[in-house]
């Protein structure tokens, strides 16, 4: 099938349509990533949370890697909101500080989308 004979295919809350096929151009995809901080150095277990802007119900989380990295892919074009959280809330609740900041993800990725969380018990 080309884009020109695609037709748009309404399904309303608890409806199923088995006889369609689904084509999401990956060129209108990105991606938001970058390195996890406190005071400059590299943090592994960052809880990374990221938020589309007006949606309360799609929040994507990760854990940043050993180097402090993390990376979202496949992310339609807006603005997200992306928090950082360290230490691991779950882990230590009592003690973690967090950082969040506005992504707008328009036409390109944002893999330098970095955030440097505050020292404990200094929430921003």
């Amino acid at each position: 099938m080309t884009e020109s004979e695609a037709k748009p295919v309404e399904v309303h809350d608890g409806e199923e349509v088995s006889d369609a096929d689904l084509s999401i151009p990956r060129r209108i995809l990105h991606s938001i990533g970058g390195i996890v901080t406190q005071r400059g150095t590299p943090v592994a277990g960052a809880v990374i949370n990221v938020l589309p802007q007006g949606q309360n119900m799609l929040e994507y989380s990760a854990i940043s890697a050993s180097d402090g990295g993390y990376r979202f892919d496949l992310l339609p074009p807006g603005v997200y909101s992306v928090e950082a959280k360290y230490p691991n809330p779950f882990v230590s609740p009592a003690h973690s500080a967090s950082r969040k900041i506005t992504v707008q993800l328009n036409g390109s990725d944002m893999l330098d989308t970095n955030v440097d969380v505050p020292t404990q018990g200094h929430a921003q």
